[in-house]
């Protein structure tokens, strides 16, 4: 799916460097394949971030519905693809909040984004040697915004920019 297509498809206008960077993501991308929206993942990251049980309900909600939606998950595999493996900055206050009719991945897609990241950052973690202690209060950090995204909208989710 083009990045043209993609973006048309959810009535989002991206960062420019998102589309200057479409191919980076396209060969590697397998439609229905990605280990981050699994369930068995989320599910393993909710529970070694020790989330709430009903944030880790929603996380697994969303994941779903972008599995469901080819535009979605190709989106998702890209800012993955460029956040976690060529290391891009992230620029997130240029990244767009989704339309509110795609219901909860609108809310939960960027923290979806952020959980996809969690074998990466354990691994330069233990390549740094830097205490689990540690580790875990830097990751509990994703949970603290989403609570406060709960705090001011009553649902779960992490906007694009903190």
């Amino acid at each position: 799916m083009s990045s043209k297509a993609v973006f048309e498809t959810l009535s989002i206008t991206p960062p420019l460097h998102w589309s200057n960077t479409w191919n980076i993501s396209e060969s590697d991308f397998q439609p229905g394949k990605l280990f981050f929206l699994a369930d068995d993942f989320i599910r393993n990251a909710c529970s070694e971030l020790k989330l709430e049980t009903s944030l880790g309900e929603a996380l697994l909600s969303a994941a779903q519905l972008i599995r469901a939606n080819p535009a979605l998950e190709r989106l998702a595999w890209h800012i993955h693809v460029l956040f976690f493996s060529h290391y891009r900055e992230p620029e997130f206050q240029a990244w767009p909040m989704l339309p509110a009719n795609l219901e909860t991945v609108a809310d939960m897609f960027y923290a979806i984004i952020m959980l996809s990241g969690l074998p990466h950052v354990q691994e330069i973690y233990r390549q740094l040697q830097i205490p689990e202690n540690v580790q875990s209060d830097t990751l509990a950090d994703l949970a603290l915004h989403m609570n406060n995204y709960r705090k001011s909208t009553g649902r779960w989710g992490l906007r694009a920019y903190p």
